[in-house]
This record gives C-alpha cells, sequence and structure tokens, in this order.
C-alpha cells in the first residue's frame, strides 16, 4: 500500500447475508464516484476520511461511522493515511 495511487481493496469476510470489505487509502487518494444498491455502512479504523456527495461533504475520524444513502453518487478522499471497512448487507 506504501506507493498505491488507488485504494486497495480486499474482502475482509462475507457470507449470504452480508459482506465485510476492507479499503486502505494513502493521504490524497479518491475513491472515485461511485453508487451502492446495497445497505452499506463506512467505518473508519484509522485515518481521516471526507465522504462527498453532490452537495454534501463529512469529515470522518477513526472509529466514525457513515451510513452511505442508497442510489447516491459519492466519493470518499482521505486526508491522511487511513484504513476503513465497508460493511454491506
Amino acid at each position: 500500500m506504501e506507493n498505491a495511487t488507488d485504494p486497495v481493496v480486499q474482502v475482509f469476510r462475507q457470507n449470504e447475508h452480508f459482506k465485510v470489505i476492507t479499503v486502505g487509502f494513502k493521504k490524497g487518494v479518491v475513491l472515485k464516484d461511485h453508487q451502492t444498491s446495497i445497505k452499506t455502512v463506512l467505518l473508519v479504523v484509522k485515518g481521516v476520511v471526507t465522504y462527498r456527495e453532490a452537495d454534501r461533504s463529512v469529515n470522518l475520524y477513526q472509529y466514525d461511522e457513515y451510513e452511505i444513502p442508497l442510489n447516491v453518487t459519492h466519493s470518499v478522499h482521505a486526508t491522511e493515511d487511513s484504513i476503513c471497512f465497508l460493511i454491506r448487507g
């Protein structure tokens, strides 16, 4: 992850009811605009990220969580080196 210019993504745990995805960011890296159709919570394990929608920007710090709205275009920007969980389902 030291030289990563994109988020590093790996499935941490999953079954038929949920999926936990780990996302690692270097400072300045962006998870580009996308949408989700599955209930998802973003949990910051380490660092600081900014969740952005068209008219909203939310800074999230270690142990903060944010429920991502369904079918809304959004992105995640790393303010510092960060590790997050995406908990889906």
